[in-house]
């Protein structure tokens, strides 16, 4: 062999000695993959597990960004929407939610989704019946929607019974408001707010003092066929109810 083969030679086994060295180096440095991101992931739930949630948060928005395009994406989306609800900061929470729902239309935890969003805007209604309640239409509204589009879910059953709870609220405020018309004799304005709590919350406590009320304010008003027409669908609907037997007394041929 002569100089310049060996030269040639030499050049040749250097190369592969640095192509090996960098193909080393790459391997150290790149993400482990699945592993790699089943790991980044737990990391962002123990953070989660520990209540540091705002440090919950900023795991898994990063996590999110190295796995953009793919399920994990959506998982981190769902996973920080969790976060801001164990937070309590549940308006944020309902909104994370939401944007769930519709960045991922066909996702399998889109049930869930709705549930969460449902809570979220329920726990961030005030207590106290006359402050503002606008929260509790928009967790009607998710409830409703997944009771109408995922009646096979295990959040189904959930959904209804506390569908019911909110409805009750809802009823409460208006029932407030039309027994405020009531008790200062504006018979005109609480009759149709009475009517509507019938009408929207079925099912409910307020139900059958409504029902009581109206045909008393149609009584008062002098509108004993209005009245009459109440009082049958009262007794359709709550025929052993003790508000039954007080507006039947109303309407006896005594009265």
């Amino acid at each position: 062999m002569n100089a310049k083969q060996k030269g040639l030679l030499c050049g040749v086994s250097l190369l592969l000695l640095l192509s090996s060295v960098a193909c080393g180096t790459a391997t150290k440095r790149r993400p482990a993959g699945p592993s790699g991101a089943a790991a980044e992931l737990k990391h962002c739930l123990q953070l989660s597990a520990q209540k540091k949630q705002t440090e919950a948060v900023n795991c898994l928005e990063a996590y999110k960004s190295r796995y953009p395009d793919s399920e994990a994406a959506a998982e981190a989306d769902l996973l920080i929407a969790d976060s801001y609800f164990r937070k309590k900061d549940y308006l944020l929470a309902a909104e994370s939610y939401n944007d769930f729902i519709k960045e991922y239309p066909h996702d399998p935890k889109l049930d869930y989704a709705y549930y969460k969003a449902a809570q979220s805007y329920f726990r961030d209604t005030p207590k106290a019946i006359g402050r503002d309640q606008q929260y509790l239409d928009l967790a009607a509204q998710n409830l409703s929607l997944l009771i109408d589009a995922f009646p096979s879910s295990p959040y189904y059953k959930l959904a209804r019974q506390f569908a019911m709870q909110v409805r009750t609220k809802q009823a409460k405020k208006d029932f407030s408001i039309a027994k405020f018309y009531y008790n200062f004799k504006e018979y005109r304005a609480c009759v149709p707010r009475f009517a509507e709590i019938v009408d929207k919350y079925g099912g409910t406590v307020y139900d059958p003092p409504s029902f009581y009320y109206s045909i008393v304010a149609y009584k008062k008003l002098k509108e004993k066929e209005k009245a009459r027409g109440a009082l049958n669908l009262f007794e359709q609907r709550y025929p052993k109810s003790r508000w039954l037997r007080r507006a039947r007394g109303l309407l006896s041929n005594k009265n």
